[in-house]
């Protein structure tokens, strides 16, 4: 029920922070495999161009702060750089505010601006990037997955892939080690060891059944 636009007043506002914190503060083991991981951010403003290590330890704590060797804060255009290394980022935009749509361009980029064409389809629309970033779907077979799999009406999805067709499509298959992640069934000799070292002989675990229409009322 919080939706973005409500005009608030608070303009610009702090998404520096979160795009520092992903950037510097955050791992995950895709990103060891050297693919990326993906990064949205739901908004309907501009944010701030700049921010200062004093504000950074306030936020984050000066142990922290300290931890990463900065004896500045970075700039927003480095913080994005750093970002882009790691992360499939995205701004997904409520409304039509043409300032806040040019001002996002100017940081990630055209192709990693999407405008939602309701707030109802954030669902949708972060389903279809992924699929589409990872190369399972392309502009064609994301209309009818959305058909298909989420019952969303056609007219509905061809709307919102028309929103997401400017991305990096298949961009996660252009990197070295796409299609080569651990199978189901490795072992490896250690917790923290990224490859395995030797593949079990038991059978693949099943699938999952698909859950259809289920009752999730308690």
């Amino acid at each position: 029920l919080l939706v973005p636009e409500k005009g608030g007043g608070d303009a610009p506002e702090d998404y520096q922070l979160d795009l520092f914190a992903t950037a510097f503060m955050t791992e995950t083991a895709i990103t060891r495999y050297g693919l990326r991981g993906y990064y949205f951010v739901v908004g309907d403003e501009v944010g701030r161009s700049s921010f200062t290590k004093k504000l950074l330890q306030r936020i984050f704590g000066d142990e922290a702060i300290e931890s990463l060797g900065l004896q500045k804060a970075p700039s927003l255009d480095e913080v994005v750089e750093r970002l882009l290394r790691n992360w499939h980022a995205f701004y997904l935009q409520v409304g039509d505010d043409e300032r806040t749509t040019q001002w996002w361009h100017e940081r990630l980029g055209a192709n990693r601006v999407v405008r939602l064409p309701q707030t109802e389809d954030l669902a949708e629309v972060q389903a279809c990037i992924i699929g589409l970033t990872e190369g399972v779907l392309d502009l064609q077979s994301a209309i009818s997955f959305l058909v298909e799999e989420t019952k969303t009406p056609k007219v509905e999805a061809q709307r919102i892939v028309a929103a997401v067709s400017g991305i990096p499509i298949g961009l996660q298959t252009t990197f070295p080690n796409y299609g080569k992640l651990p199978a189901a069934g490795s072992f490896f000799s250690n917790r923290e060891d990224l490859w395995p070292s030797e593949v079990s002989d038991s059978p693949a675990p099943k699938k999952a059944p698909k859950l259809g229409n289920i009752d999730w009322k308690l």
